[in-house]
Formats: C-alpha cells, structure tokens, sequence
C-alpha cells in the first residue's frame, strides 16, 4: 500500500511538472515606453498606461493547484442603464496596479462611453477602427476597492453606478480592432488617454479578449 502511495505522489509530481505551466503574462515590453507593453491585437488580455508618469498594469493571478484558472485578470464590458430617457452608459473597466513593487494608489480604471437605448454588442463590434474623442467619453479612476465597484453588480440597472464615486474626467480612446465570435466572445485592442484634474492618464494600450461571462449588456 505505501508502494502505491509513493507512486501515486510520484506520478502527481510529475504530471505537475510536465502540465502545470502558468499562464503567460503576455508583457512585451515597449522601448520606447518604459514600464508599457506594446500595442498587440492578440487577444493577450494585457492593458497598460501612465498614470501621472507611473506605469499601472492589469493584475496577474496565480493559478491554483494542477495549474488550473490564472492569469492576466480579465476587464468586464458592461451597459449601464440610464434613468428614463437618459443614454445608457457602456463601461470597459479593469483592476490596475503599479508594474513595480511600489503601493498603488489606484485600483480600477474605466472608461465609460455613452450609448442610445437599446445598443447592442454587435453595434459595439461594428466601432472597430473608430475614434472618439474627449468630448464624447470619460475615464474613471477608482482609488480604493470601494463602494462605486461593489455597486455596480448589486445595483447594475442605477444609473452610472459604476463610478459615481470615482473622480473622472474626458478621455480619447481608438479602437484599432474588434472583432465578434459566432458565440459572442469579444476581442478589441485600442489606445486611450485622458485627464482627470491634474491626473494624466497617458499611452494607454489594451489587448482584450472577453468571453460572454464578462459582457454584462
């Protein structure tokens, strides 16, 4: 019996050792934008931007035990409805942190768009290689895991839920690419910026691919 115990921690072992591999962290690092991965269109799940000259990051999670789950943390693409006649808001948001082992002083980034009623995500695939400028979208930071994160899945149909409690301001984003499965999954790559007061938001990039699970429309 401890024969076969042995080779079954034996065989577990191994198996950890030729399958269990982390996910790759996908970080290609730009020359010419120190602390920045560079612009893919790959489906890498990778987002990275200044925030007042600081390189922020999405967060990798370790993978559990036999290597299963982990990885770059995955955005939500989600519509946010609006009161009465009010635009619905479409709101692309992801965890950040400092690419450095310094403290963050943010932890969520969005940016939200304004929509007519009814937009579906077929009319979100059909914004590829569309440009918006800063008097159409805003960018959100959220400085801790608060309450504007929280609510906005207990509370998904209040009005900008999301980030009323998130200072904000204008945002530019480009759309380089999108494209739509027959299954509904969504890959986008772009490049955005934006001001928040004082608060640069700058050389923003992202490389996306979000099953269904993560679009809320």
């Amino acid at each position: 019996m401890t024969d076969i115990k042995l080779y079954l921690i034996a065989g577990v072992f191994i198996f950890c050792l030729m399958g269990c591999k982390k996910p790759p962290r996908n970080y290609y690092s730009d020359q010419d934008d120190p602390g920045l991965s560079r612009l893919t269109s790959y489906g890498y799940n990778i987002a990275t931007n200044y925030i007042n000259g600081v390189a922020y990051i999405n967060p990798y999670n370790d993978p559990s035990y036999f290597g299963l789950g982990g990885g770059n943390v995955i955005p939500t693409l989600s519509k946010i409805l609006g009161r009465g006649t009010t635009d619905d808001t479409l709101a692309l948001s992801w965890p950040v942190e400092v690419n450095s082992n310094v403290q963050s002083n943010y932890r969520y980034i969005s940016i939200l768009m304004p929509v007519p009623k009814g937009f579906a995500e077929n009319e979100f695939a059909a914004l590829s290689g569309e440009r918006f400028d800063s008097n159409t979208n805003i960018i959100a930071l959220t400085p801790y895991l608060a309450d504007s994160y929280y609510n906005y899945y207990n509370y998904p149909t209040y009005s900008d839920s999301l980030a009323y409690t998130s200072p904000r301001g204008p945002s530019n984003i480009y759309f380089v690419n999108i494209s739509m499965s027959p299954s509904g999954d969504l890959a986008m790559a772009g490049l955005f910026n934006g001001n928040i007061g004082d608060t640069a938001i700058t050389n923003g990039r992202f490389d996306f691919y979000l099953s269904s699970s993560y679009i809320h429309f």
